[in-house]
């Protein structure tokens, strides 16, 4: 097995190399990082000795750069790891990160960031390594995005795809390579097996000039495009024409930067810099590899859209391709245009709860299932309280909506919004619209309770009732669309509104840590983290949130559902492999009646960002729920408690914790999702007999009698 190092590993190109890497039984992968994390080896890049240390400790033998290099500080990190490989007494090959094509003095003068690519391969010649660097030409996938796989930046120059718009730089008939980056990935790792490497390969998925690539574009999409041609001077004069999907770009870089990217993008493509020789390119080496055409790309991404955007005017469907990518940069974004809108809600912690959760369940507690028979476990929990219920509207669901809109255009936005929820995202999408002074259309199943109609009325929005069932729901915001034309912004399933509800995720670890420094008897032990964070999963929209923004920090996430009726249907499509598109039930903690969409589930999914889900019964739920408002004063509805009921009651979860975490015990946090019921629901909810769950030790007593020392704390 040969050990691999990937620098940059979490980034866009690194990630995408990583996961080729693991699919291939000869190479073991170690991710270089400077943040901390589950997936990555932290690496000091100014100490060239303790670089080297990493890599002999890890018996590397071939480094492939990642890093995005694109200042001093970033070129003068690649440059230390290339001093250290020399040194290092296990490590023989380089791979400089470059990715693109061979750049001379004409782009660095536009580009200067350049020359550090030049700086790179002068420091490579001095060693005794054996080094390369590939070349790929464009990658196909900023076309496609966000339909296909990818980590890239939807930052596309040349054609907006999405909403059939060009501007071709020059007369577009010049030819440029194109190739996906999971396909450059194939190639990267297949010349690992080469005996003796080239100092520079050049990969070509697919050559098309940008009059043949805007011709196949249109045939997908099903209609002619609005078309520009940027001449040679205004691109060099660093002016471009904008196209609607260089908005998502301006997270990542400052307007003026990225469109003197793009001019430059454009001279190089005009001037045949892209037009890279197929017939000396890796390809020939290894014909097995067969990577995809622009126009295969393209039909998995766009076929069969086209129609659909321009009918439903559906923010799914034409936004998306504005998103940000699904990472933890994009969450800080979202956390930046949001916060003049939203609650940085509390974080509680309570000793009670904590101590009954490090307390041993009885041998009765886990009669009837798995774990009967069993010594119970004994786990060493500290649980720390992010009270999304008192967030504006009483849910977390805010941070999404506000975030959904703030994604808009003024043209989109002056057409309204609309969505069908009769929960927590109703009333903070007419918040959210009322804020912004956007009409909102909400439509609710007449059957809704009068309160949460009252609710969201009162924030302005316009109640537009239907029957109960989704498909009813569905056709009366499609009648809304036609007569209105408003967006249809989804309660969970779209990255804008994932990446809205994982906000709370980065606000919880870091006012965690601040209430660590500032008492440092909060933390279960020597250290100033959260180890675990549990949320609710329903669409999975904070779930999936809460694992983005807090990917790559070493803190587990973990789901929590009911398990009665079915509604665990994220814990069982984990089981099964496969996402569970139904869910039936009538459990009482109706915020997670439904099954999770495929854009949280493709975060779910992933073991290295969510690394279970965990089920409870109703009686655990409300134990759990009767123990955050008697003990901790706090008003949440019963998904909020799914957390704690996990922590107290989950004999996976709480034999997890201690086989993983010992005496030393685990920070967790839990997320309380809200706080949207009335008294009256609360009254009938506990009015019903309890159940043996309500039971456990500190909350009823075994006798069944409830005695105000055990209940008042």
């Amino acid at each position: 097995m040969v050990n691999v190092a990937v620098p940059g590993g979490l980034g866009n190109v690194g990630r995408t190399i990583v996961d080729v890497l693991k699919t291939n039984p000869k190479y073991h992968v170690v991710v270089f990082s400077r943040k901390a994390g589950d997936d990555a080896e932290t690496v000091d890049y100014d100490n060239v000795d303790s670089l080297k240390q990493v890599l002999e400790s890890n018996k590397i033998e071939v480094v492939i750069s990642a890093l995005m290099v694109t200042d001093e500080v970033s070129s003068q990190s690649q440059i230390n790891l290339i001093k250290a490989a020399d040194k290092s007494s296990t490590t023989t090959r380089f791979v400089a990160s470059e990715y693109g094509v061979p750049y001379g003095p004409e782009e660095v003068a536009i580009l200067p960031h350049l020359t550090f690519r030049l700086d790179a391969l002068a420091e490579l010649r001095k060693t005794g390594l054996e080094w390369t660097r590939f070349q790929n030409g464009f990658f196909l996938d900023y076309f496609a995005l966000p339909h296909i796989k990818s980590y890239q930046i939807p930052i596309a120059p040349v054609l907006d795809v999405a909403n059939k718009v060009a501007a071709i730089p020059g007369d577009g008939n010049t030819p440029v390579a194109f190739t996906y980056t999971f396909d450059v990935a194939k190639f990267v790792v297949a010349a690992l097996d080469l005996p003796k490497w080239d100092s520079e390969y050049l990969i070509v998925g697919d050559k098309l000039t940008w009059n043949e690539f805007l011709k196949l574009a249109e045939e997908v999409r099903g209609s002619k495009f609005e078309v520009n041609y940027d001449d040679l001077d205004k691109l060099k004069a660093h002016q471009i024409t904008e196209l609607p999907n260089h908005a998502a770009g301006y997270d990542f870089f400052p307007k003026e930067k990225l469109q003197v990217l793009h001019a430059a993008f454009g001279l190089a493509f005009a001037s045949g810099k892209f037009d890279l020789p197929t017939e000396k390119a890796l390809n020939q080496q290894f014909p097995e590899i067969k990577p995809i055409k622009a126009r295969e790309l393209l039909e998995q991404a766009w076929k069969g859209r086209a129609a659909e955007v321009e009918a439903t005017g559906d923010f799914t469907n034409c936004a998306i391709a504005r998103c940000m990518p699904l990472s933890r940069e994009s969450v800080a974004a979202a956390h930046q245009a949001i916060k003049p809108h939203v609650h940085r809600t509390p974080v509680l912690t309570c000793t009670t709860l904590s101590h009954f959760a490090s307390t041993p369940q009885t041998e009765h507690d886990l009669e009837g299932t798995e774990h009967a028979g069993q010594t119970p476990a004994r786990p060493k929990i500290n649980l720390f309280f992010k009270c999304e219920n008192q967030q504006r509207v009483g849910a977390f669901k805010a941070r999404g909506a506000f975030h959904a809109l703030s994604r808009l255009t003024d043209h989109e936005l002056s057409k309204g919004v609309v969505t069908h929820s009769s929960g927590n995202h109703a009333a903070a999408l007419a918040l959210a619209a009322k804020t912004r002074g956007v009409k909102a259309y909400i439509v609710m199943p007449t059957i809704s309770t009068p309160s949460k109609i009252a609710a969201t009325q009162g924030h302005g929005a316009e109640v537009v009732f239907s029957g109960s069932t989704s498909q009813e729901r569905e056709a009366v915001v499609q009648d809304v669309i036609a007569r209105t034309g408003a967006i249809l912004v989804p309660p969970y399933d779209h990255p804008d509104i994932v990446l809205g509800q994982g906000t709370a995720a980065l606000e919880f670890e870091q006012q965690v840590k601040d209430l660590i420094a500032d008492k440092a008897t909060l933390s279960v032990r020597d250290t100033d983290a959260l180890d675990a964070v549990i949320t609710p999963c329903g669409g999975g929209g904070l779930l999936s949130g809460t694992a983005t923004a807090l990917s790559g920090t070493g803190i587990r996430v973990f789901g929590a559902e009911p398990s009665f009726q079915g509604a665990d249907d994220a814990r069982r499509g984990l089981k099964e492999g496969k996402r569970i598109t139904t869910v039936k039930s009538l459990t009482i903690a109706d915020g997670v009646r439904t099954p999770v969409g495929e854009i949280p589930w493709s975060v779910i999914s992933d073991k290295s960002k969510v690394k279970g889900i965990f089920a409870v019964t109703e009686g655990q739920i409300k134990a759990a729920m009767r123990l955050l408002m008697e003990r901790m004063k706090v008003f949440v509805e019963p998904t909020a408690a799914l957390g704690l009921a996990v922590c107290l009651y989950n004999e996976e979860f709480r034999r997890l914790v201690e086989q993983e975490a010992g005496e030393k015990g685990w920070n967790v946090g839990i997320v309380l999702s809200g706080g949207n019921t009335t008294m009256e629901a609360i009254g009938k909810l506990f009015a019903a007999p309890e159940s043996k769950a309500e039971r456990a030790e500190g909350v009823v007593g075994k006798d069944g009698e409830r005695k105000a020392e055990n209940i008042a704390g």
